[in-house]
Parts: C-alpha cells; sequence; structure tokens
C-alpha cells in the first residue's frame, strides 16, 4: 500500500509542526486519516467528523434542556402544591377566598380545576351564592360532559340558596339533556325541588314521576304522597 504524500513530518504534521490530538471521537477517527484503505463508510465518518460531532453536540444540547425543562415543571409543581396546602390550611373565610383567587392566577394547569371546585365550594360555605354561581359556571369549561354535570349541579345549588329557582331549573335541565344515566336520579330530584321553589308544580310532578318509575325499590310511598300534595297544589291554583 502506497504511503499518502501530504508533505507531512513523521510526526505528522506540515513542517514539522506539534501535533494537534482532539480528544473523544473526533481524536480517534481523525487519527485514521492517515490510512487510504478504509471502509468507504468509515472514510466518509472521517471526512465529515466535524458536522457529524456538531450535530451529536446539538442532539445532545436538546436532551439536556428537556431535561432540565421537565425538572423545572417538576419543582414549579411542587411549589405551587405547596403553596395551596398552606392555602387551605388558613380558617376558613373571606381571607382564604381572596388568596385562592390570587392563587387562580398563576396554578399551573393540572391545579386550576381543583382549585376552582375549592374556590366555588368556599364561597358557598361562606353564603356568597351569586359568586358561588359564578365561580362554579368557570369549573369544567373546558373538561368532558362529566366535569360539566357536577359544575351545573353545584352551580344550580347556589342558584337556589340565593333564591333564584328559576334559573337553577334551566341549569339543572341543561345538564339533564347531557348527562349520563348516573346522573338521572340526583338531577330529577334536584329538578323537582327547583321547579316547586319556583311554582313549576307540573314539572315537579314530571320529575318525581321518573324517579319512581326510575327504580320501584325506591321509597315509593313517600314519592307517592309528594305527588299527591304538588297535584292537589295545582289544582287549587288551576
Amino acid at each position: 500500500m502506497a504511503a499518502r504524500n501530504n508533505s507531512k513530518s513523521s510526526k505528522g504534521e506540515p513542517n514539522g509542526a506539534p501535533a494537534q490530538h482532539h480528544s473523544g471521537i473526533a481524536g480517534a477517527l481523525e487519527d485514521l486519516e492517515v490510512s487510504d484503505d478504509l471502509h468507504p463508510l468509515l472514510q466518509f465518518i472521517v471526512d465529515h467528523i466535524k458536522p457529524l460531532a456538531a450535530g451529536l453536540v446539538v442532539f445532545l444540547l436538546v436532551i439536556a434542556g428537556y431535561g432540565i425543562w421537565e425538572y423545572t415543571q417538576g419543582q414549579a409543581m411542587t411549589k405551587a402544591s405547596n403553596e395551596l396546602g398552606t392555602i387551605l390550611a388558613q380558617p376558613a373565610g373571606e381571607e382564604r377566598i381572596a388568596a385562592l383567587e390570587q392563587f387562580l392566577k398563576s396554578a399551573p394547569g393540572e391545579l386550576k380545576e381543583g382549585v376552582r371546585l375549592e374556590l366555588a365550594s368556599e364561597l358557598a360555605d361562606a353564603g356568597q351564592y351569586e359568586r358561588a354561581a359564578e365561580a362554579w359556571q368557570t369549573v369544567g369549561k373546558d373538561q368532558g360532559q362529566t366535569f360539566q354535570v357536577i359544575s351545573s349541579i353545584g352551580r344550580a345549588q347556589s342558584l337556589m340558596q340565593d333564591g333564584k329557582s328559576k334559573e337553577a331549573l334551566q341549569v339543572l335541565e341543561d345538564a339533564l339533556a347531557m348527562a349520563g344515566e348516573s346522573f338521572y336520579v340526583p338531577l330529577n330530584r334536584m329538578i323537582a325541588n327547583a321547579a316547586e321553589e319556583s311554582g313549576n308544580y307540573a314539572r315537579a310532578v314530571d320529575a318525581l314521576k321518573k324517579i319512581a318509575a326510575s327504580d320501584e325499590s325506591r321509597p315509593q310511598m313517600y314519592l307517592k304522597d309528594k305527588i299527591a300534595r304538588l297535584e292537589a297544589q295545582m289544582n287549587k291554583e288551576s
């Protein structure tokens, strides 16, 4: 095999200059340049070692950056969870409500629904039913139907406590239209209450009859008595 004539000195550098060695993969492959008998694939790697190495560095930086991002996100979640725990440890009242409202502005996405639920419950417990109804309306806004039904039940309850039974009835009717079977009885029970309070006795009777028909093991005597009293009220006002 003929030696490569590249005007290098015996130390492998032109004009007798000291050899410059690279460490790592680049250094190992650059040492192979002295041979003309390399496999074509290996020769390609040698010829393109610098761009290949640069690409590897970029790839490693991306991996490292993703790891740092995951770590940062985890740290942020831990900090937010601790902050929420501190808020919930406060006595119930206006200060805790204000703290929850402030925390919700910057809460991580994974915590927002839980914070909204807690805020709505806190407002209802504090007797602030109008604000509670508004808070319930934001719960489950971008979630599935089940979450939206739960939100509607909470909102309707707050509206009824605020004396707005007609509004509550409409919220419950909308929820019933999209609810699954598991919500059928509780929603009809609430509809019966809201309808009775708003003077819509016919709708209340209809809801109670649906509850009675859904399961004969239910306390039929109570339902029949309630239906009879509502029908008597309807006849009285007709």
